[in-house]
């Protein structure tokens, strides 16, 4: 019996390649299991994930020299994608989350006052997504965890204070990322096909405190240098300015599109669409709703606002964020 298995637990199974601390691999095999559909098809395969499971745990508990402890550093994804918040010292990170979340961060004038990961949720039109707020860095007393949640994040989104010299900030951080083996991608640049000891990632730039003296200028100024590389955005708390840009050029690094449901007959589901990363076609859509769609598939339709009203595609149609997919079983 095929295993059928849903187009995200093959995004997944791709970072295990790369994994380098028996933390990662706890947290991708956990995933993995998650995301497997549990039928006679994957017996086999969930008792592999279980045993290298059982063996990174064990390598873990070697590391700590007895008992692994729950790693209080570990952000399990949630919503449609995690996106770290990465900046300097007093950068206004835990001032986005406090604004775009429920979640309370403390904000404090002082810096160093993030010691640890704090995740919110953020709603992005229909959909949810993930914001992380780390300790600023460079920081040597937290940079392994640091890190390993830049590098297993879905994107990063680089803060920096618009009226401080925001550009010099910026060149820093994009320096820190990528001796952390993270690959930044550009506007428009493609994931490597073989990209070694590199993570590539989608990273944008949030230029905080704009309501401040001189923050146009500076955003003036990032915009200048780095939107032709990558997406720039001006952001303030205190004056709740640049919220919806920012949310929009978040779900944008994240790589994903919404896709709509429709039963013949009757309207779509807007409410809650399927989010899948950019590039998956019909038929991996179709696996990942359920494992029938498989065995049954003979085509679907597709509505959208650039033209398809109905038309039917074959199983190799690359979706588009916003279709509507009916398909034909």
């Amino acid at each position: 019996m095929p295993a059928n298995l849903p187009p995200h637990y093959y995004e997944e199974e791709k970072k295990l390649r790369t994994a380098r601390t028996p933390e990662e691999k706890i947290a991708i095999l956990e995933s993995l299991l998650r995301l497997m559909p549990k039928h006679k098809g994957t017996e086999k395969l969930q008792a592999e994930l279980k045993r290298r499971l059982a063996s990174a745990r064990s390598e873990g508990d070697r590391r700590f020299g007895g008992k692994r402890k729950a790693d209080e550093h570990h952000v399990p994804r949630e919503g449609a994608g995690q996106v770290i918040l990465a900046g300097l010292p007093n950068s206004g990170k835990s001032s986005i989350v406090g604004a775009l979340t429920h979640a309370s961060p403390l904000i404090a004038a002082y810096p160093y006052a993030t010691l640890k990961p704090l995740s919110g949720m953020a709603r992005y039109e229909n959909v949810m997504v993930q914001l992380v707020d780390i300790p600023p860095i460079p920081w040597e007393v937290t940079d392994p965890w640091v890190s390993n949640l830049l590098r297993n994040a879905d994107a990063i989104c680089l803060t920096v204070e618009l009226q401080d010299d925001p550009v010099g900030q910026t060149e820093i951080l994009l320096e820190e990322i990528s001796r952390r083996r993270i690959l930044p991608l550009r506007r428009g640049e493609e994931a490597p096909a073989e990209p070694g000891a590199l993570l590539p990632r989608r990273v944008f730039l949030a230029g905080t405190k704009r309501d401040l003296p001189g923050a146009e200028e500076g955003l003036q100024a990032l915009e200048s240098r780095f939107s032709p590389a990558y997406g720039v955005v001006g952001f303030s708390a205190a004056v709740k300015s640049g919220t919806e840009l920012f949310l929009r050029e978040t779900f944008r690094a994240l790589d994903r599109v919404r896709i709509y449901s429709k039963v013949q007959g009757k309207k779509p589901d807007r409410e809650h669409p399927f989010v899948v990363r950019k590039g998956t076609t019909v038929y991996e859509l179709a696996g990942g709703i359920h494992k029938d769609f498989l065995k049954q598939f003979r085509a679907a339709r597709i509505f959208s606002q650039d033209g398809y009203d109905g038309q039917r595609v074959g199983k190799d149609f690359m979706l588009r964020d916003g279709d509507v997919i009916e398909i034909l079983v």
